[in-house]
């Protein structure tokens, strides 16, 4: 009875080796091949332009905050200093168009660990637990772009790769004194920098615009970096005036011991 067996074995053996030197040579050709043919690689493809007529006074509106007198939000804010992070906070932000800030930052319980205020170009950073306020002034005024003075000023509409850019020049000169790019396939207010001697003093970034006003947006000057994130902003709220006065503090030091200090 077993022979077959062996019989069928042996036909079944010499049937898979008949298949092996049929199709081993045919897949070996198959993939040199497909090996040889030119493989295209898919690229992402640019956004396109706006197509609807782009004017400078269309894109300078995009910067009138005008409507907006007062801000109060809830604030997360982190702060680098020469590229180090120095720590992410959160807290409470009021601001009084056009120059003033202060920004409550909290701790455990409740406690205020720090206390930030901008005041017409000087830049106060107060810490509780010690008395001390550190103070000097900044090449800014404000979170947001002057629009009365883009408006009073002489003004010219340039492109920059995948950017317009409106320039805000100096009358005598014709220097620019401010940049403020906008994206071209949405004409969205991306950036801006103000400048000082031909050099960039301090600059915003806009990541976040979802209406009247950026929610997500960084600001920096010389090496340091605030990156702010707003949540539940009213706006045009009654912020009485003495909320932007100067702290109480026993001890008074220049504005950059605050950043070699903390780092």
């Amino acid at each position: 009875m077993s022979l077959p067996i062996r019989k069928n074995r042996a036909f079944f053996t010499i049937g898979c080796r008949y298949l092996a030197k049929k199709t081993i040579p045919v897949l070996i050709i198959a993939i040199l091949v497909s090996a040889c043919v030119k493989k295209e690689m898919i690229k992402e493809q640019p956004v396109p332009p706006f197509k609807a007529p782009v004017t400078l006074n269309g894109l300078i509106s995009k910067l009138n905050f005008s409507g907006i007198s007062a801000i109060k939000s809830r604030i997360k804010l982190s702060i680098k200093s020469g590229g180090e992070q120095m720590g992410t906070y959160r807290g409470i932000l009021f601001y009084k168009a056009p120059d003033r800030m202060d920004i409550r930052l909290f701790g455990i319980f409740g406690i205020t660990t720090m206390e930030i205020l901008l005041n017409k170009g000087t830049l106060r950073i107060h810490t509780p637990s010690d008395g001390t306020t550190y103070e000097g002034t900044v090449p800014f005024r404000s979170i947001l772009p002057d629009y009365n003075l883009i408006m009073e000023s002489g003004k010219a509409l340039k492109e920059v790769d995948d950017s317009y850019v409106v320039e805000v020049l100096d009358e005598q000169s014709g220097r620019p004194l401010e940049l403020h790019y906008f994206r071209k396939s949405d004409l969205m207010w991306q950036r801006s920098e103000f400048l000082s001697g031909g050099r960039i003093s301090s600059w915003i970034e806009v990541f976040k615009r979802p209406d009247v006003m950026p929610v997500d947006f960084s600001i920096g000057w010389d090496d340091l970096l605030f990156r702010v994130s707003l949540e539940e902003i009213v706006l045009n709220p009654d912020i009485p005036d003495d909320r932007f006065n100067p702290p109480v503090s026993s001890k008074a030091l220049p504005l950059s011991y605050f950043f070699k200090n903390h780092r």
